[in-house]
């Protein structure tokens, strides 16, 4: 018996640390608003990150032979959401990065990468061309412009969208009723916000005020 009990001990102690420390890599994209510019020009390099499993942190550029590089902007998000007793939880992090072209030539810039529990993921490199000043290829202004999406991977004014497949078969949009007084004529933020309202704002002492957010 104590020769057993003994076996089972380590086989426990074996196996808790690792799966105590799993964690599956978070989702990234790493993309620039051009991919020709001219020597003094700016281009943009943008990463997205998100994860179940924590905020992504540390944000690093990568190699940027061929530029100079200003400080990120850095934009955090949380969405946590419940279903029956499960927790969805998602932890993003998109950050910009300013790239000022200083010499002519073809360049891989990155991989740019983010810190998520205490280990680095990198997401993949993009090429950039500089040509000299002047140069830089006239786009076309036929093209319709393109929806912009949120880099977390679903709609910022429907965050349930593509979490509960099923929920709208044949991809028809339904009708949705609102409170009118929740109307706006444009959203206050590019990817989330709050919008507060009063049903009264005038009001004597003792009297109700509903605070809706």
């Amino acid at each position: 018996m104590k020769r057993l009990l003994v076996c089972s001990v380590l086989v426990l102690s074996s196996i808790s640390p690792s799966s105590a420390g799993a964690q599956t890599a978070p989702q990234m994209q790493a993309q620039a608003d051009v991919d020709t510019v001219s020597v003094g020009d700016v281009v943009h390099l943008e990463l997205t990150a998100q994860s179940a499993d924590g905020m992504p942190t540390d944000p690093q550029p990568g190699a940027t032979p061929g530029f100079a590089v200003s400080a990120p902007r850095t934009s955090p998000s949380q969405t946590h959401i419940s279903v029956n007793g499960n927790r969805i939880d998602r932890f993003g992090l998109t950050v910009d990065w300013s790239l000022h072209a200083q010499r002519v030539g073809v360049f891989s810039v990155g991989p740019p990468s983010v810190i998520v529990g205490g280990t680095r993921y990198a997401s993949r490199p993009v090429t950039i061309h500089v040509v000299p000043a002047g140069q830089v290829p006239q786009r076309s202004t036929q093209q319709a412009p393109q929806s912009q999406q949120s880099p977390f991977g679903f709609s910022p004014f429907d965050p349930w969208r593509g979490l509960f497949p099923g929920t709208n078969p044949g991809g028809e949009e339904r009708a949705v009723t609102t409170d009118p007084k929740f109307a706006l004529d444009a959203p206050r933020g590019a990817f989330y916000f709050l919008h507060a309202t009063v049903d009264n704002t005038s009001v004597a002492v003792g009297q109700q005020v509903t605070f809706s957010v």
